[in-house]
């Protein structure tokens, strides 16, 4: 079946498959998976309560996870074989590991794992502040206590990764982007800041260039390896592509678009999320232009468009194109989700 809606100088067809329909829910998380398209997860809601919905394949009958009062969207490395995420109920937070519940945590958020699986981690928040736990090479370190802390966020060999750490200031209080990557046999730190706020901590597959959106006075730039761009009102998503490439959403006086380094790539849109590049240079982003949301795929100028979806996942690439997952929204509750995969 061909999904595109907008065709140009012969880009390649897209097939899509339905996963299965879900519902009645009052609503539904964005819809991830693995690259390879084979698991995936959502989180929705009904009555007040959050659950987590995990599967394997389109014939497999998914397990849920829950209910809880706030759930996290889970987080899977490429070949879905280990699948991480937090959640908070009554009895405090939960960490959910390929999902089984441990815990429970006096809170903890922001769980992701690297994209082959070999490193992973999560924040957590104990009586003497907040820590950052990463598994990595066969060990756990922790790093804290911090007065706050977000992330971490990995390359995706595992062997770098880097969060946001929270320091008290006489202005009340600064962040600052630490990065610890292994150079060597030794693990080497670099801390950036410190800044009002920070958000968008970017790795590049091997752990070589690092990037993030810093806001001081509300006025946004964005630092890669030692250089600046900005000012933005707003950054929605930063991705490292091959060589110096890096790609982001950024919004401007008014409207969201999307940029490839100093240059726009598409646009003006209503918001745009989850940019990301393909070996080949092509660039995926998901955007909003009304209510609906769309995903676009661009390669050397030319334009596939897929939608438009109630909510769609970060498109990734694999070995049989980008693949994403979205939902369609079916009316009365119900929801369908889809795969679909652009050669």
């Amino acid at each position: 079946m061909v999904l595109s809606l907008a065709l140009v100088a012969g880009l390649a067809r897209a097939g899509e498959e339905d996963v299965g329909s879900f519902g009645p829910y009052d609503s539904v998380s964005v819809p991830v998976g693995s690259a390879d398209g084979k698991f995936w997860g959502f989180v929705a809601w009904r009555a007040d309560s959050a659950w987590m919905v995990l599967g394997q394949g389109p014939k497999l009958s998914p397990s849920y996870v829950g209910p809880f009062q706030e759930a996290q969207v889970p987080c899977f490395s490429d070949d879905g074989l280990l699948c991480v995420a937090t959640a908070r109920d009554e009895r405090g937070a939960w960490l959910i590991f390929n999902g089984v519940l441990q815990g429970p945590l006096g809170g903890a958020w922001d769980a992701s794992v690297c994209r082959d699986g070999s490193s992973w981690g999560y924040t957590v928040r104990r009586t003497d502040g907040v820590y950052v736990v990463i598994h990595a090479s066969g060990g756990t370190e922790e790093y804290g206590p911090f007065l706050d802390a977000a992330g971490p966020v990995f390359s995706g060999d595992g062997r770098a990764w880097a969060f946001v750490e929270t320091r008290a200031s006489k202005q009340g209080s600064d962040r600052f982007a630490v990065l610890l990557r292994l150079e060597g046999d030794a693990l080497a730190r670099y801390d950036f800041g410190g800044y009002d706020r920070i958000s968008r901590l970017c790795l590049s597959d091997d752990g070589a260039r690092f990037a993030f959106a810093f806001s001081v006075s509300d006025r946004w730039q964005v630092y890669d390896e030692g250089s600046f761009t900005g000012f933005f009102r707003e950054v929605s998503d930063l991705a490292h592509g091959p060589g110096t490439a890096l790609a982001m959403g950024v919004m401007g006086a008014e409207r969201w678009s999307v940029r490839n380094g100093q240059k726009d790539v598409a646009g003006p849109y209503n918001e745009v999320g989850d940019v990301a590049f393909g070996p080949d240079s092509s660039i995926a982003w998901v955007a909003r232009m009304g209510e609906p949301w769309w995903v676009f795929i661009s390669k050397e100028g030319s334009f596939l468009q897929f939608g438009p979806y109630y909510a769609a996942s970060a498109p990734r690439f694999t070995e049989n194109g980008w693949v994403f997952f979205a939902f369609r929204d079916e009316g009365s509750g119900s929801f369908t989700l889809q795969r679909v995969i652009s050669d």
